[in-house]
């Protein structure tokens, strides 16, 4: 593995800056950040995160849990990232594609030399600062002890701070309330409380919930979100955690507690694609919050491309239809209350637009000119692929793509296929 310098960032270590300036600044750049950022990032402005150097950049998003050095790969903003879907003629699935990889090689860059090539970047590297909480906050005890929704919020909202940070820190240069304190989860929750963004009679309709939804307010009298939609429909996962709290609130309130299951999918990950000819393995939980634990015939997974249920209990292991399949695991307890959770999961690699169109409207002309040429007797054939070929296909369908293109056999179309789960049309083979 090529190493750092110890005293002074030589080398490979001296090209972060060159490495932030050709992968990262172009997508931040001009209007992008209007166009990109706020619509297909998932909720993840960059420019919260863009400072001064490249050094206090990579800082910002480690100190948020955006990154991971240990596992690059891994890191949160890549997942939401991969979450992104194309919305327009503009935010294509090229350009969600460029901006993944360009983040991970700066991120896998740094994971080698940030510490040699930046040193101390210095306390608070996004430049937050706390917030007052607004006048009259409300009592949030009713029906739980405050350390107890405290302890919920804590849990399901505040790890989700970052998609909110553009917009509601104080200093912001937007008019938006600056409601998050990134420091103090209590403090955040008791501002959400005091600017009305709770309905306790009516938790769905919740301004918190409503306002980022794409689908909007289901009353139609809700504000328009100023920072656009944040969540395209209630299967994302941001949204499924402060809904799990709002209504975990608004039952504390009520005097009455909480009453129906809380249901969390543990595998697999949001957006995870596998192969369609391998039996995918689910594991989820229930907690009843007056009988525990629920397992068996209370834990019921569907999908909405199945008609009978996929099985019951934590874990279950099934084979599931091409394409995008959405999850649910529902839990019902011994009184009847229901809880649920949703996942979307995509069998097979191929699912993205832009590699269906790649695929289905001249795949053998795409390709050709890097497999026939530009990377024909390379050493490493599969790299040189990859590069060649990253502006064409999703990281997801890439594998797929490119064991086809070194193939050599009979059975080379059916592998690409179970691989990709889409059918190669014959003119591509």
């Amino acid at each position: 593995m090529i190493g750092c310098g110890d005293d002074e960032p030589t080398g490979f270590c001296a090209q972060g800056e060159d490495v932030f300036k050709r992968r990262i600044e172009p997508l931040i750049a001009g209007d992008r950040p209007q166009s990109c950022n706020q619509c297909h990032l998932s909720g993840v402005d960059l420019s919260m995160f863009v400072r001064e150097s490249a050094c206090s950049s990579m800082a910002c998003l480690l100190e948020q849990g955006e990154v991971s050095f240990s596992a690059p790969g891994q890191s949160k903003i890549l997942d939401r990232i991969r979450l992104a879907k194309p919305q327009s003629e503009l935010i294509t699935q090229l350009v969600i594609d460029a901006e993944y990889n360009g983040f991970l090689a700066w991120i896998e860059h740094s994971a080698q030399c940030h510490d040699a090539a930046c040193g101390d970047v210095g306390p608070n590297p996004c430049g937050v600062t706390k917030a007052p909480p607004p006048d009259g906050v409300l009592d949030p005890l009713g029906g739980c002890s405050e350390e107890a929704v405290g302890q919920a919020f804590e849990t399901l909202v505040f790890p989700w701070k970052v998609r909110c940070g553009a917009c509601h820190i104080p200093g912001n240069t937007v008019s938006a309330t600056a409601w998050l304190d990134t420091e103090s989860s209590l403090r955040t929750m008791y501002n959400l409380l005091g600017v009305g963004a709770v309905d306790t009679e009516n938790p769905h309709l919740s301004e918190m919930l409503t306002k980022p939804l794409a689908v909007g307010d289901p009353s139609g009298e809700g504000a328009k979100h100023g920072g656009g939609d944040k969540f395209a429909d209630k299967t994302d996962e941001t949204y499924q955690d402060l809904f799990e709290w709002v209504t975990y609130y608004a039952a504390c309130h009520s005097g009455e507690g909480p009453q129906k299951p809380v249901v969390t999918i543990l595998s697999p990950a949001p957006g995870a694609t596998h192969d369609p000819a391998v039996a995918t393995r689910f594991e989820g939980q229930a907690i009843d919050p007056q009988n525990g634990a629920l397992d068996g015939d209370a834990l019921v997974w569907t999908s909405d491309q199945v008609d009978d249920p996929l099985g019951v209990g934590r874990v279950i292991e099934v084979a599931l239809p091409a394409g995008a399949n959405r999850i649910t695991l529902t839990a019902t307890d011994l009184v009847g209350n229901v809880g649920i959770r949703h996942i979307n999961v995509i069998q097979g690699g191929c699912s993205g637009p832009s590699d269906l169109a790649n695929i289905n409207e001249g795949f053998k002309e795409k390709t050709g000119g890097c497999a026939e040429q530009e990377c024909k007797g390379h050493a490493d054939k599969e790299g040189c692929l990859e590069n060649c070929l990253i502006e064409l296909f999703s990281p997801a369908c890439m594998p797929c793509v490119v064991a086809y293109l070194c193939c050599e056999g009979d059975a080379c179309v059916e592998e690409f296929e179970a691989c990709a789960g889409v059918s190669l049309p014959d003119g591509a083979r």
